[in-house]
């Protein structure tokens, strides 16, 4: 299943955001959003997820216009999972992970046994199953983020979407968050996700678009992209690339300014 962006431009009331943003997601990949603050990277995904309606251009879903679909039907086939999804810190693990059967459920009807077995299928695809019964308010960082892609993958998707899932955590946790993403991609899920984190953006991305002052400036595989006059023009500091020791993947990280580098480096 792809997703697509056609010339498609995003607009806050006179603002606007995105323009003329052309991109298509592949069935079984893992697409990085990058970009600096403000550039609209969220604004894009929020486009593609069907929250916002077009300025101009348009978004289409296995070549459907994606606004000719109902909001039921488009859940049934992309979830998203926005940087600060907001429900009760009170809600179990499980309870959280069955509101995503929302799109396959009618109002006269409540989960079936195909609804459990799904329920029980992400939590498990998540790594949740000891803490099915936790409340969301005793969960770690980490944890509470693989319980809300739970969420998202009951609702049986072909393509997910996230702004950020490793915001807010540490080393480890982020990379346990991309690891199970990446385990998703392996399982056929399509991925589409904004990191700042531009060292997890090298490593797991099969490819990246890097966005700025509201427009796609690159987009390919990551050692085309990630190139330092690039980088350094997108921004806004001078980058420079490392080798990855474990993929061998280049890594961008921001240079050392010159002063600094005179005096012996940054302490």
């Amino acid at each position: 299943m792809t997703l697509e962006a056609r010339a498609l431009s995003l607009a806050y009331g006179e603002r606007t955001a995105v323009r003329d943003a052309t991109l298509r997601v592949e069935p079984g990949e893992m697409l990085a959003l990058i970009g600096p603050n403000g550039s609209g990277k969220s604004t894009l995904l929020r486009g593609l997820a069907r929250l916002m309606r077009p300025r101009a251009g348009g978004v289409w879903l296995d070549g459907a216009d994606l606004w000719s679909l109902s909001a039921r039907e488009v859940a049934r086939r992309l979830a998203i999972l926005p940087q600060t999804p907001d429900a009760g810190l009170d809600l179990t693990v499980e309870e959280l992970v069955a509101r995503g059967r929302y799109p396959h459920q009618s109002l006269l009807r409540g989960l079936g046994a195909r609804d459990l077995e799904v329920i029980a299928g992400a939590i498990a695809d998540a790594d949740l199953e000891g803490l099915r019964a936790r409340p969301l308010g005793t969960l770690s960082g980490g944890e509470r983020q693989r319980a809300w892609i739970a969420l998202a993958l009951a609702q049986e998707p072909r393509i997910l979407l996230l702004d950020e899932p490793t915001a807010f955590l540490d080393a480890r946790h982020s990379v346990e968050v991309m690891e199970l993403l990446r385990r998703l991609q392996a399982g056929g899920l399509t991925v589409l996700v904004v990191l700042h984190d531009l060292l997890l953006a090298a490593r797991y991305a099969d490819r990246v678009a890097a966005l700025a002052e509201g427009r796609i400036v690159a987009e390919g595989a990551p050692e085309s992209v990630f190139r330092p006059d690039l980088l350094t023009s997108v921004f806004g500091i001078e980058m420079a690339l490392l080798e990855d020791p474990g993929s061998g993947r280049a890594i961008p990280v921001p240079a050392v300014p010159a002063a600094a580098a005179a005096r012996g480096g940054v302490r």
